[in-house]
């Protein structure tokens, strides 16, 4: 699967939660999608303030 674009990172978590969960198409299209959605902040609860790293994404790609 190839996706292209800004918020392309959002799309692939989905299905990549989806895919990993056993989760059919059928199910998958009955769902209801959250908009605006950042799944990447959750990557980023691993800064803290002694970590000294800045949470500040730094261009389109962090």
């Amino acid at each position: 699967m190839h996706i292209v674009g800004p918020n392309a990172a959002e799309v692939i978590q989905g299905y990549a939660v989806a895919v990993k969960a056993g989760i059919t198409f059928d199910q998958l299209i009955g769902t209801i999608a959250i908009h605006p959605c950042s799944s990447e902040e959750f990557l980023k609860m691993r800064i803290t303030k002694r970590s000294g790293e800045d949470p500040r994404v730094q261009g389109c790609c962090g």
